[in-house]
């Protein structure tokens, strides 16, 4: 017999401040606490299991949608025992299946009946029996309440709430009643009843339990539950609170923080359904997913059924130039999820659509953010300081990045996935489609994940954003992850098989006129592989054989008018990935804004296959990167074989890297490289280093490393250690830095411009908007001084002092002027231009330069510069130009000139730089690229043309051709070298 109470029905809660929507526990209820534990054993429990619940989304008022059909995998018949963690699981899919799919805005109670399937004793009452067999686990508990009852119903409760599609309100007296026995091997019948507000009942289902396991499980975390003296304090204070920030005892490893921590929303608890978003007074933001039954059909138009059902999430916040307030254009935007790929769509109205800029299409090209687009980012292990970048405009450009710890960007980071973007009379829609194969997260289950939207709206130069973010940011402040919006009702697949094989194919045709013995239309073919493969959740594994870079484009052509090295970025894929794992110290010219070089890069992938400009055979190589916990790891092994001309013997390369995230967004790390043979003496070449990075209050960061090289015949001064604070604001900011490089410090797997020398830098800056002019956004006022001697002997090199002062208008377009006055110390004569050498001594240099940035919303967008001024005891003006003249969206031409005017005691000279890239864009991923550039300094003609077509995502053709010419000859430039390239890549996920 089965005993079934109802109460009048509770009335629905009230969100506000530190509430859970639409949850409220009577306080009649004494065991109402055991939601905190409950919460954290269902998700534990039903992750163990491995079933996977289906969500079908909740519509607002008056839309109806089709409920789907099929059979969902692990569902099992009703009549076969379970154990309690797999029968809670499968109750709670049958229930939100069963939903009917109108209006769902109703707060259920949940009704539960209890029957003995084995026809074992009743318990009279709920209550347990003096004379219970001592085998029962529950023979010591005296409560007069029906323990178990209110077990399954919190249990289940949080089930429900996780899904982020049912609301519940637990009724004080719909405690259970029933007849069941625990303590030994009988079968339990669990029937459940979600009942709306009016008392009907909306859905139902029913499971058989195993009676033993819910008696083991249960028992263990009561008295787990006893034993915690957080969790009475917690309850009394908010219960609402307890349901949002679970005990960290409890709760499943995949929800864990990098401290072992439970998860803490940043932001409002889950919304109600049919809402998609809640807001605080803070202006955090909690985002619900919403699982589809069927893949979204990408063709960004927004058409579907599925977005008049789901209602958008619009309310975003300026970032600039009005902090805090509305945008001028609205946006909407869904977050869909399905089996296998994470789905994101937008809605961009704008009231004037014919000055929509959208000039870039090309895949994986800067160009796609100086468009007006929308920027996706995912925090996907919500560690709040890491995560990926997704952009894209109204001409379907994908444009994507890794960014670690909120400030180091990976945009040559390459994943599969899709968009596609579409016009309407009222703006632009997009659709985005990325596989949950491409990104990383924690094991497979529900899941709690940092995202934040931002849209370009270029012709105002307007940021909003889903989740505000300080001006002081400016547009990277989409990576401050630390105040992204929180994503909630998110289930990602369980754990496959994480392998990816990427096979290549390669035949060229080569002449060179300067090798020996002269060389001439040489065929040449051959194939490599590359293995990508998932070792945990978090780390990867790529290995690559015989690797290959005939696709890569070649270096643009630098003037050096000093007496250091010049700095030329990598470009090859291999090393770009994971290249930000492996930063070090806050140093290079990405991360610290300094001059190339003048804190040396301890890690510097251009020093592997490469030397002096000539290419050296990758045998193969292996790398390990990605997180694990707290933890960035990275490693990596490379292999080189020695040249054609016996210059340089076969080498490994090798790089240790690990960092810990401490407090919120600091780190300490180490790092470790190792070359087999060192460049400029026999025998090895090692260093290790030290760094952290400490972040105080949101814009005060302090970067320190201390690092030490060991070279044979170079031992002793052989450190480098820097330390740099800085404050960035959008009014006032300053930096201090003091760094020292011992003169035999030598990283042979690094780059330093400069050996030998101390330099102490200081900055200050001060930038007012001007709010009263409809003309000027801003003004910049900056002044810094820096101090550079000898290490070793203490005498002045450089010494310089810099004003600066920008004006930022309101069309997004700037203004730059720049006065310095510069002494420089030559230890060492040097030679700046052929037949000219600067002799020994001090100089003193007086600049002024003035640069004007046009608007990417112009015909002709870009910078025009103009510099003038003393110059080692004589005069140099230059006057540049670089930018992007508008043909049409799929037509790009880009020019850039640079002439500098030299006049000397010891001679008087000119340089030219002259580039010119022409791009055909056929489709986002199909382009014609024509890249020729002039230099006279090496009197010297280059011209690669590349044609690239992603025939799917991840696999690539490349056709290549390349030729050097010599201007020194009259007449048409003679040909120095040529090559002719066709590259197939294929990309195999499994």
């Amino acid at each position: 017999m089965v005993n079934e109470q109802h109460s009048d029905p509770c009335p629905p809660a009230t969100a506000g401040r530190g509430d859970a929507p639409g949850l409220k526990w009577a306080k009649a209820r004494p065991f109402h606490s055991l939601w905190l534990v409950a919460l954290a054993l269902c998700v534990m429990w039903s992750e163990a299991a491995g079933a996977t619940s289906t969500f079908v989304p909740a519509s607002p008022p008056d839309v109806v949608v089709p409920q789907a059909t099929g059979t969902q995998s692990g569902r099992v018949a009703s009549n076969q025992p379970l154990e309690i963690e797999t029968a809670l699981d499968v109750l709670a899919r049958r229930l939100v299946a069963g939903l009917p799919l109108v209006a769902t805005r109703d707060r259920f109670s949940i009704r539960i009946d209890v029957i003995s399937l084995e026809g074992r004793q009743r318990v009279p009452d709920g209550s347990l029996a003096a004379n219970q067999d001592l085998r029962d686990p529950l023979a010591a508990v005296t409560e007069t309440q029906d323990i178990l009852g209110v077990f399954i119903e919190t249990a289940l409760a949080a089930k429900l709430l996780s899904t982020g599609v049912v609301a519940l309100v637990p009724d004080a007296a719909s405690h259970v009643t029933g007849s069941y026995w625990l303590g030994g091997p009988g079968t339990i019948l669990i029937r459940v009843h979600l009942v709306n507000d009016q008392g009907h009942t909306v859905a139902a289902a029913s499971q058989a339990v195993q009676a033993v396991t819910i008696a083991e499980r249960y028992v263990r975390h009561v008295n787990q539950l006893r034993a915690d003296p957080v969790f009475p304090s917690l309850a009394q204070e908010d219960p609402s609170l307890v349901a949002v920030n679970p005990s960290p005892a409890l709760i499943p490893a995949a929800w864990l923080d990098n401290n072992g921590r439970a998860p803490v929303l940043h932001g409002p608890p889950p919304p109600v359904p049919p809402a998609m978003v809640a807001r605080d007074e803070q202006g955090r933001v909690t985002l619900r997913a919403v699982r589809l039954e069927e893949p979204l059909r990408l063709d960004g138009r927004l058409d579907e059924g599925t977005y008049a059902a789901v209602p958008g999430v619009g309310d975003f916040v300026q970032q600039d130039p009005d902090e805090g307030e509305p945008p001028t254009q609205p946006t909407e935007i869904w977050v869909f999820f399905d089996d296998t790929t994470f789905y994101f769509s937008a809605r961009c109205w704008d009231s004037e659509p014919e000055r929509i800029v959208a000039k870039e299409m090309r895949r994986g090209n800067v160009g796609v953010a100086r468009d007006d687009s929308i920027t996706l980012t995912l925090d996907t292990f919500y560690d709040r300081r890491n995560g990926y970048y997704f952009e894209t405009n109204t001409l379907g450009g994908l444009y994507d990045a890794l960014v670690t710890d909120e400030r180091a960007e990976n945009f040559d980071w390459d994943t599969a996935w899709e968009t596609k973007s579409a016009r309407f009379e009222g703006g632009w829609t997009l659709e985005m489609a990325i596989p949950f194969k491409s990104l990383r997260y924690s094991q497979g289950g529900p899941q709690i994940w940092g995202i934040n939207v931002r849209r370009k709206l270029i012709r105002y130069e307007e940021i909003s954003l889903l989740s505000p973010i300080p001006a002081s940011y400016g547009r990277v402040g989409i990576w401050k992850f630390s105040s992204a919006a929180t994503l909630v009702g998110l289930e990602t697949p369980a754990r496959s098989v994480n392998l990816e094989l990427k096979p290549y194919g390669i035949s060229t045709v080569a002449t060179d006129y300067a090798a020996t013995p002269i060389t001439g239309n040489v065929l040449t073919g051959d194939a490599g592989l590359d293995i990508k493969y998932g070792l945990t959740k978090g780390l990867t594994a790529d290995l690559t054989y015989n690797t290959d870079f005939a696709q890569v484009e070649v270096d643009e052509m630098q003037v050096n008018l000093t007496r250091f090295g010049l700095f030329f970025p990598e470009k090859r894929s291999f090393f770009l990935e994971g290249r930000d794992i492996f930063a070090f110290g806050g140093a290079g010219p990405r991360f610290s804004g300094l001059p190339a070089g003048d804190a040396p890069l301890l890690f510097f992938s251009r020093q592997i296959g490469l030397n002096e400009g000539r290419a050296i055979p990758i045998l193969g190589g292996g790398r390990v990167t990605g997180r694990a916990g707290p933890y960035s790891i990275g490693l990596l092994n490379v292999r080189t074989d020695k040249d054609p001309e016996g210059v340089v013997q076969p080498t490994n390369f090798s790089v240790v890297r690990l960092k810990r995230d401490i407090l919120d967004r600091s780190t300490v790390g180490v790092i470790g490289t190792h070359r087999s043979e060192a460049l400029n003496s026999p025998g090895e070449n090692s260093v290790y280093g030290l760094d952290t990075r400490l972040a105080f209050f949101s814009n005060l960061f302090i970067d320190a490393y201390y690092a030490k090289t060991r070279t044979q015949g170079r031992t002793g001064n052989d450190t480098s250690y820097r330390t740099r604070v800085e404050n960035v604001g959008d009014r006032y900011g300053f930096a201090l830095e003091h760094l020292q490089v011992e003169r035999n410090f030598n990283p042979e797997i690094g780059f330093m411009r400069r050996q030998d020398f101390r330099r102490s830098f200081g900055q200050a800056s001060f930038s007012p908007r001007h709010l009263a002019s409809d003309l000027v956004r801003k003004y910049t006022l900056q002044a810094s001084i820096e101090y550079i001697t000898s290490d070793s002997t203490g005498m002045l090199e450089t010494r310089e002092a810099i004003a600066r002062f920008d004006i930022q208008f309101e069309n997004g377009e700037k203004w730059r002027t720049h006065y310095s006055r510069q002494f420089e110390f030559l230890t060492e004569p040097f030679t700046i231009a052929e037949g000219v050498v600067i002799p020994v001594g001090g100089y003193h240099f007086e600049t002024v330069q003035s640069r004007y940035t046009l608007g990417s919303q112009r015909l002709f967008a870009g910078n025009l510069g103009f510099q003038t001024g003393t110059f080692f005891g004589g005069k140099r003006s230059e006057v540049s130009y670089s930018g992007r003249v508008a043909l049409g969206t799929h037509v790009g031409f880009e020019p850039s000139l640079a002439v500098n005017l030299i006049d000397l005691p010891q001679g008087r000279f000119e340089t030219q730089i002259g580039r010119l890239r022409l791009t055909l864009m056929m489709t986002p991923r199909m382009f014609v690229e024509a890249f020729s550039q002039y230099s006279s300094a090496t009197d010297s003609v280059g011209t690669n043309v590349r044609y690239r077509w992603e025939y799917q995502p991840g696999s690539d053709l490349y056709v290549v051709y390349t030729e050097a010419r010599n201007t020194l000859v009259g007449g048409f430039p003679t040909l120095v070298n040529r090559g002719f390239a066709i590259k197939l890549t294929r990309q195999i996920r499994f």
